[in-house]
């Protein structure tokens, strides 16, 4: 097991593969320690194209998303101007559509300008702030330095209910100055943060978090710079590209 995750700072891993095998709940490694499994045990040779398996995957994870009745957004990552990977949330607008709404438009960009002629878009913002053992928060789109931000809606909204609980890692939520002042910052979590139940608004999770254990890797504040292409409902690539990075989890 040791050899097959690499420990970042002893809070979380990161695994070297795109999939992970079990067998009895043990994990074997990944998709080719499986079929070495197979064949030393039965013999068995797999002949079967990777592009079969891809295009099942992303048949499943299609499915899987339009029946949760949540919207899903992403955001490619850049660390050091350099492309790194993407992060993709889902998003409760069943439980929280306002807020969502908010976010799904500051990640299109469709918002448009505000009165004060902000462009009302994630892209080109960053991360500023890294709490250990917390969170990850950016979205400053006004100066990028944790100290401003503006919504779709003006320049802040009221807190829309507290009803989904800071319970696990990838939390998505919006942070604040105190009641009613969410704008366009947000955090991710990094771990359970009960603390911050009925003080912050969580609308979604992040469904794709490989991206974070590569942040966690550094504690600069302002290392990363999300990028955030215009978009439709998912992406303006294709929906499938976009399901098999989803499943790359």
């Amino acid at each position: 097991m040791s050899i097959r995750f690499k420990e970042l700072k002893g809070e979380t891993w990161e695994y070297p593969s795109s999939v992970m095998c079990f067998i009895d709940g043990q994990l074997l490694g990944s998709e080719q320690e499986l079929l070495k499994w197979a064949y030393d045990k039965w013999n068995y040779q797999d002949f079967k194209p990777v592009a079969l398996y891809q295009a099942i995957t992303e048949d499943f994870y299609t499915k899987h998303m339009q029946n949760s009745k949540h919207m899903f957004v992403y955001l490619d990552i850049a660390i050091q101007e350099q492309p790194t990977g993407t992060l993709l949330f889902e998003l409760y607008s069943d439980m929280c559509p306002k807020t969502c709404e908010n976010f799904r438009s500051l990640c299109t960009g469709e918002a448009g300008t505000s009165r004060s002629g902000l462009e009302l878009t994630y892209k080109e913002s960053v991360f500023h702030r890294l709490v250990k053992n917390g969170w990850i928060q950016g979205g400053d789109i006004t100066t990028g330095r944790g100290d401003s931000g503006e919504s779709i809606y003006g320049p802040t909204f009221e807190d829309e209910n507290f009803s989904i609980p800071h319970n696990k890692k990838g939390i998505l939520g919006m942070a604040n100055k105190g009641r009613h002042s969410n704008g366009s910052q947000f955090y991710i979590t990094l771990q359970p943060t009960p603390y911050m139940d009925k003080k912050y608004v969580a609308f979604g999770y992040v469904y794709y978090r490989y991206i974070i254990l590569k942040c966690l890797k550094k504690n600069t504040p302002g290392f990363l710079r999300y990028h955030c292409p215009r978009l439709r409902f998912i992406s303006e690539r294709h929906s499938t590209e976009l399901t098999a990075q989803g499943w790359r989890v």
